[in-house]
């Protein structure tokens, strides 16, 4: 992986994603394209959804608590 030079002004990620932590809500029902979104968030290697309730997202989760 690629260092980012902490004083370069172009600080963006390098690669993709590979954990997402949500701390409660559906981020599938504020997304204008769920369908896109469900299939970005398959490819995560880990998907932590912290809720009360079980969902959509609890479902895809790896790690639901």
């Amino acid at each position: 992986m690629r260092r980012v030079d902490p004083h370069s002004h172009d600080q963006r990620p390098v690669g993709r994603a590979r954990l997402l932590l949500v701390l409660g809500g559906n981020l599938l029902l504020a997304a204008p394209e769920p369908d896109r979104l469900r299939a970005a968030l398959r490819t995560l290697e880990v998907l932590a959804v912290f809720d009360a309730f079980e969902n959509e997202l609890t479902e895809l989760a790896t790690h639901a608590m």
